[in-house]
C-alpha cells in the first residue's frame, strides 16, 4: 500500500509539472498582448514571426543595420507619437548618430531639443552650417512650417537632396487649429524651395466642416505594386514575399489603417505611390520621389496605426518600416 501510494503521489507531481510547463510554452493571444511601444522587432526566423506570418523563412522581415555610421537629423512640430515612434526606431539602428529638435516643445512650450546620440548636442534651431559640418545624410521634417527657415537652410537642404548627397522626409500633419481658420493648404505646398523637392503637383483644400482626408473610424492602407518593390518600403528583398509580408496586414484586426491622410490629388512625373489610404477614391499617403538621384519621401498619413498580424507589438512593424525609410533615405538601401 505504500509503494501505492508513494506512486500515485510521483504521477500527481508529474502531471502537475507536465502541465506547468505545457502552458508556459503555449502561444498567448495576441488580444491579450499590451501595447508596449519600446519592444523590438523580432529576429529573422522567430518562431513568433514565422507561426504568425505562415509565409516561411524568406519572407520574414527583419529590422537591417547601416554598413557604417551615418547622420539624420529630425525636425518636429513636437514629441507627438509619431516622430516619438521614429525615434525609437532611430535608437534600434547601432550605426545611427542622430539629433532631434522641436519647433514647439510639449514640455516648456519653446523650441527645444530632443534626445540624440553620437552628434554635437543642438542649443538653437539645426542650420545650413551645421547641415553641412555634420555631413547630414537624412533630414526628417515632421508637420513644420517651412517658413520657419532660413532662405540660406533651404539652399543648402535643395543642394544637398538634388545632388544625392541627402535624403529628405515630409509629413505635413494637420495644419494647426493656432494657425488660423483661414488656413486652407499646408504652407509646404506652396514654400517655393521645399515644394521643389516633394513628390506632390497638388492637393485638395482644407476647408469648412468635411474636411478632405479625415475619417473618425480610420481607412485601411494598402501598399502599391511599386510600395511592394521599392527600397523604402520592400519589407523582404524577395519581391514576392514582401508582397506576401504586406498582405497580412491588408486585412483583419491587424490591418494598417489612419484616421487622416492630406488629400493629395495629383502626383508629380515620375514619383512613386508607395501606399494608398483606401477612401472614396484611393489617396497616395506614402509617395517617393523620382527626381534623378533624389531620396524624398512624402508621408500624408497620420500614422500607421494598427496591430499586424506578423508582429507582436503594435508598432514593431511601424519601426521596422522607418527602418528601411532611414536605409533608403542615407543612400544604404538600392
Amino acid at each position: 500500500m505504500q509503494r501505492i501510494g508513494l506512486l500515485l503521489v510521483l504521477l500527481a507531481v508529474g502531471v502537475g509539472v507536465w502541465y506547468l510547463v505545457s502552458s508556459s510554452e503555449a502561444p498567448t493571444p495576441e488580444s491579450g498582448i499590451p501595447d508596449t511601444p519600446d519592444v523590438p522587432a523580432p529576429a529573422k526566423g522567430d518562431t513568433e514571426l514565422k507561426g504568425a506570418s505562415g509565409v516561411g523563412d524568406s519572407a520574414m522581415p527583419e529590422l537591417l543595420a547601416l554598413p557604417s555610421a551615418s547622420r539624420i537629423v529630425l525636425i518636429g512640430k513636437h514629441q507627438g507619437s509619431w516622430p516619438e515612434l521614429m525615434v525609437h526606431a532611430f535608437q534600434q539602428i547601432k550605426e545611427l548618430e542622430y539629433r532631434t529638435w522641436y519647433t514647439h516643445d510639449i514640455r516648456t512650450r519653446k523650441p527645444g531639443a530632443g534626445v540624440g546620440r553620437g552628434m554635437e548636442e543642438l542649443k538653437s534651431q539645426p542650420t545650413a552650417e551645421y547641415l553641412e559640418a555634420h555631413g547630414v545624410a537624412a533630414l526628417f521634417l515632421d508637420s513644420v512650417d517651412p517658413n520657419a527657415f532660413p532662405e540660406t537652410f533651404w539652399n543648402v537642404v535643395t543642394a544637398r537632396v538634388q545632388s544625392g548627397r541627402m535624403g529628405l522626409y515630409f509629413r505635413p500633419g494637420f495644419p494647426a487649429t493656432e494657425s488660423g481658420d483661414g488656413v486652407t493648404q499646408h504652407p509646404a505646398l506652396t514654400h517655393p524651395a521645399l515644394k521643389a523637392l516633394l513628390p506632390i503637383e497638388r492637393a485638395a483644400l482644407l476647408q469648412g466642416s468635411a474636411t478632405p482626408g479625415v475619417e473618425s473610424s480610420g481607412r485601411p492602407l494598402r501598399v502599391t505594386t511599386a510600395g511592394m518593390r521599392h527600397p523604402a518600403t520592400r519589407l523582404v528583398d524577395n519581391p514576392k514575399a514582401s508582397e506576401r509580408a504586406w498582405g497580412l496586414t491588408a486585412t483583419g484586426e491587424g490591418s494598417f489603417a489612419a484616421v487622416f491622410c492630406y488629400p493629395v490629388l495629383d502626383l508629380k512625373p515620375g514619383a512613386q505611390s508607395l501606399v494608398e489610404w483606401q477612401a472614396a477614391t484611393s489617396v497616395p499617403a506614402l509617395v517617393a520621389g523620382a527626381d534623378g538621384d533624389a531620396r524624398v519621401l512624402w508621408m500624408g498619413n497620420a500614422d500607421f496605426g494598427q496591430r499586424t498580424h506578423f508582429a507582436r507589438s503594435k508598432d514593431t512593424t511601424q519601426k521596422l518600416l522607418v527602418n528601411h525609410w532611414v536605409l533608403w533615405l542615407v543612400g544604404d538601401r538600392k
